[in-house]
């Protein structure tokens, strides 16, 4: 989908170009990007009998229908010395959340040309990443699809029965791996827990779980206290 959504708006939007215009795609590295991804142009290309000339060893670059893009890794901070300067139309991020965020900062910044668009893929990392809270999140600028594994057709019906029979009793990895679904790991959940005896709350808040769906008394008080960067909590049961 991201694929063929940058090609669609690279192809219409040619005529705004300049000689100089750097149109280009970020991914994790150069080399992750000539082996997981190039391959998908060429069949867009192949599919819509589009010219294409693939990126060799000695450049840094592909040609689609005779426009150039280019290809740099973006995963440490200083990956964006490639780009700094440049004016771009088209921009594609791939894996977005394995880049550094001043990276991607610096991408934006490129986008000077008409018709200023940027596409982005990645899969879901935890819900307070950097890249779900100042990109998914911002939906006044952003817009967002969300795609399962159930969408990809490649996939066949055996291994995802296979994936949910796996992650049947972990409900987080579910959701992250066959839902995509920005959530926090079971082992990021508990190892992040410290277990104190004294804590005196000042200003907290509580709750009181009857638990009435459950057998027998299952009644729980709940209370839970923000102070600086730390979540203090007390739970009591019946």
């Amino acid at each position: 989908m991201a694929c063929y959504l940058f090609l669609k708006t690279l192809l219409k939007n040619r005529h705004l170009y300049r000689k100089d215009t750097n149109n280009f795609i970020l991914g994790n590295s150069q080399k992750s990007l000539e082996i997981n991804f190039i391959g998908q142009f060429e069949k867009l290309a192949n599919m819509f009998k589009i010219p294409f000339v693939p990126k060799y060893s000695n450049t840094s670059y592909f040609e689609i229908d005779s426009l150039r893009v280019n290809l740099y890794g973006g995963d440490k901070i200083r990956d964006f010395e490639r780009f700094r300067g440049s004016n771009s139309a088209v921009i594609y991020v791939n894996e977005a959340t394995t880049l550094h965020k001043e990276i991607l900062k610096e991408a934006l910044k490129r986008l000077r040309i008409k018709p200023e668009f940027i596409v982005f893929d990645t899969n879901p990392d935890h819900s307070e990443h950097y890249f779900k809270t100042d990109y998914i999140d911002n939906n006044t600028i952003y817009s967002t699809y969300n795609f399962t594994t159930y969408d990809n057709e490649t996939i066949s019906k055996e291994l995802i029965k296979t994936q949910e029979e796996i992650y049947k009793d972990l409900p987080t990895y579910r959701a992250s791996v066959l839902l995509g679904e920005w959530v926090a790991s079971n082992d990021a959940i508990f190892s992040n827990i410290n277990i104190i005896k004294d804590y005196e709350f000042k200003s907290p808040v509580a709750y009181l779980d009857p638990a009435y769906s459950s057998v027998g008394d299952n009644t729980a008080l709940c209370v839970l206290e923000k102070v600086s960067d730390r979540y203090y909590a007390f739970i009591k049961d019946s």
